[in-house]
């Protein structure tokens, strides 16, 4: 009978081992989380088509008149889902809230299921109230007559805070340094967070991303509403 020898491995070769795996985990780590936030992205710009698509009806039931980033009345008094969407709903446009959720959004300050999306409102205007501008309720024929319908944002990834349910949307980038930062950001700033891009529905009904460098170019805003007192607001083009 012959004994037989077992090898093992040395502690040397099993942190060579050690060290190969930890080298393979740190580079493909980065790509599957690139890859899952991929995932996410498209899965917001598929939200923001259905969104456009309840958009759309609306405007084709109202005569052509696109609904405002807060109209009134207001129906629930939901402020964590009151806006734009909380008509939709109340409308039965809308029979999935999740559809107003963006799988990359997180949760700012203490409200928790506020919306992801807001609408370009010095485009299609904020609330019908004389004492808040902008007031005046836009045609959605009117906006796309200017000739960029393809580049007009009309709602997009808005920063989730305490603003109404985040229903506006503006021109201003909130992510923090080096991000540019542009007026008009008081109200649902725009958020980059899909890999730094910001993903929009445009007027004329297609999805897309665009960077921070994109974003404030004033092609994607204009018109703009000038703000003057309900029944005399005009649309015009900012340089």
């Amino acid at each position: 009978m012959h004994s037989r020898s077992v090898k093992s491995f040395t502690l040397i070769e099993l942190l060579v081992v050690v060290a190969i795996i930890a080298v393979l985990v740190s580079i493909l780590l980065p790509a599957l989380s690139v890859a899952r936030e991929k995932g996410r992205q498209v899965s917001c710009l598929s939200n923001l088509k259905q969104i456009g698509v309840m958009l759309f009806l609306y405007a084709d039931d109202h005569s052509g008149w696109s609904i405002m980033a807060q109209p009134e009345p207001r129906f629930s008094g939901d402020w964590e889902f009151g806006g734009y969407h909380e008509t939709l709903e109340n409308l039965k446009y809308l029979t999935n809230r999740g559809t107003f959720f963006c799988p990359s959004a997180k949760d700012v300050g203490f409200r928790t299921s506020n919306v992801s999306y807001g609408i370009n409102y010095w485009t299609f205007g904020y609330n019908p109230s004389p004492d808040i501008s902008p007031n005046r309720p836009v045609k959605l024929a009117e906006a796309l007559s200017f000739g960029n319908g393809s580049s007009l944002i009309y709602v997009g990834d808005a920063l989730r805070s305490w603003v109404n349910g985040n229903s506006a949307l503006a021109v201003s980038i909130r992510q923090g340094p080096p991000y540019p930062y542009a007026p008009y950001g008081s109200y649902g700033p725009t958020e980059a967070r899909h890999l730094d891009n910001v993903n929009c529905l445009m007027a004329e009904g297609c999805a897309m991303s665009l960077d921070p460098a994109e974003i404030v170019n004033y092609f994607h805003w204009n018109p703009t509403q000038d703000g003057n007192p309900a029944g005399s607001g005009s649309l015009w083009w900012r340089p």
